[in-house]
């Protein structure tokens, strides 16, 4: 509880930041909203890649601090490094090729145009983000959650304060909502900066990279589910856009929209289930196995509780959800009838994170990630379906069936996991 609730705290706070964006551009319209999803395919495509050092290295790094202080310094400062090389790249790429992937989704000279500037202005900070989502890994690593929990909090107030002020003050619309999500997440980074300075560290910052092959396989394996569903995922994301942009800028504001809001409880349990990898990374590296069965069976009944209270509040209170959010009456209407008809998954949800997380720091993410790759095949021909159907809203359900499909595929997996229920169960 000591790291859960923090991390899920940390977790809900980042989705929150988000979110910050999304209100403030429902205020100029739908067309800005669509824009902000279409980034958002740019964005995940990024992530995926950054992933593999974001959580793989911070996982094996986690892993090391239980048996060598030195090596697992080597790890956190190699890790820094390549995520920040890994972003610049990546947004320079996607600088260069912004005009052929814009034109796949919209035609329309008021969509592309916000698009254009909304991208260009997050491309260009799009390294910082990556950066303090990567550094706060490392320093839930060390168990410090606290320090990610404040640093998180800074950012979303400063996002809520400077956003506004850039936008409606400085009157620079839509370019001034992505200015003031980077500057929000650049200034936060200095509360993790300080406690490496200070001392806050289990171990030395050590500011030498070593081109190191176990460093690079480890983390690719710990990161894998991460880095194969941040690519796969934003590849799906594109397909779903470029289908909804057929039926014009509400369903593809929709579209997005119900994306974003699903992942706000997927946070919750996400910031959970890393909580539970910092605990068993560690101990099965002290191979302390008392308590990596404890913290399986608690982690279990307490996802099983989160994934309740989720599939209640989008039962009960879809369609406030969404007001909060824009008011435009046929967005609310989709994306609050789809919300409802999702619910049911996130009772699952927990279990399966839980358990691929159980997998990862085993060092067996490549299986966790080949779990988690189901939902992604299964989706793209279902979009294909859905749009000869000829309904939006069967395009907006795919994500939910596919997620069915993904946790059904898990729990067989979890049940057949000799050493998972022998933890679980303690027999």
């Amino acid at each position: 509880m000591v790291l859960g609730v923090p991390s899920v705290l940390a977790m809900v706070v980042e989705g929150a930041n988000m979110a910050v964006d999304k209100f403030y551009l429902g205020k100029l319209g739908s067309i800005e909203v669509a824009a902000s999803n279409l980034f958002s395919i740019v964005f995940m495509l990024g992530f995926g890649l950054v992933s593999v050092f974001m959580f793989g290295s911070s996982s094996y790094f986690t892993y090391v601090l239980g048996i060598n202080k030195t090596r697992a310094s080597s790890v956190r400062f190699n890790g820094i490094v390549f995520m920040v090389a890994v972003g610049i790249i990546y947004s320079l790429l996607a600088f260069a090729l912004f005009e052929p992937w814009v034109a796949l989704f919209t035609p329309d000279a008021a969509l592309y145009n916000a698009t254009r500037s909304y991208t260009y202005a997050m491309l260009a900070g799009l390294p910082v983000i990556y950066l303090f989502i990567g550094m706060s890994m490392f320093v839930k690593g060390e168990g410090a959650v606290n320090v990610v929990t404040f640093s998180l909090v800074a950012s979303v107030l400063l996002n809520t304060v400077l956003t506004p002020i850039m936008m409606f003050v400085f009157g620079w619309g839509i370019v001034g909502a992505a200015l003031g999500t980077v500057s929000s997440h650049l200034i936060a980074i200095f509360g993790m900066v300080a406690f490496y300075v200070f001392g806050g560290s289990m171990v030395r910052f050590r500011s030498r990279i070593s081109w190191n092959r176990k460093f690079i396989r480890e983390s690719f394996r710990r990161g894998f589910p991460e880095f194969s569903g941040g690519m796969l995922e934003g590849v799906v994301m594109g397909i779903g856009l470029a289908f909804a942009a057929i039926y014009g800028d509400d369903i593809i504001a929709s579209y997005g929209l119900f994306l974003s809001i699903t992942m706000l409880p997927m946070f919750i349990v996400w910031g959970f289930s890393h909580a539970v990898r910092i605990l068993l990374s560690y101990n099965l590296g002290t191979r302390n196995f008392v308590r990596v069965r404890s913290t399986i069976r608690f982690a279990t009944i307490s996802s099983g509780f989160i994934g309740l209270c989720i599939f209640t509040m989008f039962m009960v209170f879809p369609y406030q959800i969404v007001e909060f959010f824009i008011r435009d009456s046929e967005v609310v209407d989709i994306v609050g009838r789809s919300l409802r008809i999702a619910s049911p998954i996130f009772l699952f949800m927990g279990f399966i994170d839980l358990y691929i997380n159980y997998l990862v720091a085993l060092g067996r993410g490549v299986l966790g990630g080949s779990i988690q790759m189901v939902k992604i095949v299964v989706q793209v021909p279902l979009l294909f379906l859905a749009l000869e159907f000829g309904s939006p809203i069967v395009i907006i359900l795919v994500m939910p069936v596919a997620e069915t499909v993904f946790i059904l595929l898990g729990l067989v997996m979890m049940l057949s996991e000799k050493t998972f229920l022998r933890y679980l169960f303690g027999k």
